[in-house]
């Protein structure tokens, strides 16, 4: 379903270089007008939208000489968003349901910040690209230490009140993406913008911190919580990458 989203995005983008001539031999320059109108390279746009399923974001974009861009955007990772990276790549086999189940656990509901730089080569046109950096700040639990050991492959303790104990996840993600897209002015300084990019991860800092009723219990958690750590660190670079599809609405300020 993502590749055929992918592909009627893509015909869109391409042929709104024509749909932007004929406006623009009109109109003027979308970007320049009547409300908008300025002599100043610079230009400011704050925006709202998602880029799925990596995020559901505000971003800020600043435009200055020779139409180069910078970006700013402050998002967080839904859960439902983990829900289809997992059953694609479950689906893919490259993870079985009860690694799913635990990168779910951890990556839900996490703070994504993306920091981009780009170029709008065309003065009357809305194609732009983009790339930059971007992280992760992710945080969870696993109400049952079996789940951690069930992914990971290793033994779960034999004591009762270990068994059955919680653990607290924490993780920074690093990440690459990039990103082409297609801004419409839709009224006065009102936008509208469609994308497709990618991400991939190139690293990632996992702790897992027993929560058990003991120093004892906790104690015997620890190799488990490191085999855990190790596991999903080596989980989460190898196949958190992912296509995106990027829809935002957005004002231009100046």
């Amino acid at each position: 379903m993502l590749s055929g989203i992918v592909a009627v995005v893509s015909s869109v983008v391409v042929s709104s270089f024509a749909a932007d001539a004929t406006r623009t031999s009109t109109t003027g320059n979308v970007f320049r007008n009547e409300a908008s109108a300025t002599t100043s390279p610079w230009r400011l746009e704050l925006s709202a939208g998602t880029q799925f399923p990596a995020d559901v974001d505000v971003r800020a974009t600043l435009e200055g000489p020779h139409r180069l861009l910078g970006s700013l955007s402050v998002g967080l990772l839904p859960s439902a968003f983990v829900d289809v990276l997992n059953e694609v790549l479950v689906s893919a086999k490259a993870y079985d349901q009860s690694t799913a189940d635990l990168i779910q656990t951890a990556l839900k509901d996490s703070l994504v910040v993306r920091m981009r730089v780009g170029w709008r080569p065309f003065e009357d046109h809305g194609f732009y690209f983009m790339g930059g950096y971007g992280f992760a700040a992710l945080g969870g639990g696993v109400n049952g230490i079996e789940l951690l050991a069930l992914a990971s492959g290793k033994p779960a303790p034999s004591n009762a009140e270990a068994r059955f104990a919680t653990a607290s996840m924490d993780a920074l993600v690093h990440q690459l993406d990039v990103e082409i897209g297609w801004t419409w002015l839709l009224w006065e300084r009102l936008f509208v913008q469609a994308s497709l990019g990618g991400f991939v991860t190139l690293s990632s800092n996992t702790t897992v911190t027993p929560d058990g009723s003991s120093a004892q219990v906790n104690a015997a958690l620890a190799p488990l919580a490191a085999s855990g750590e190790a596991y999903l660190n080596d989980t989460i670079q190898t196949y958190v990458h992912s296509p995106i599809l990027g829809v935002r609405l957005g004002w231009i300020v100046f």
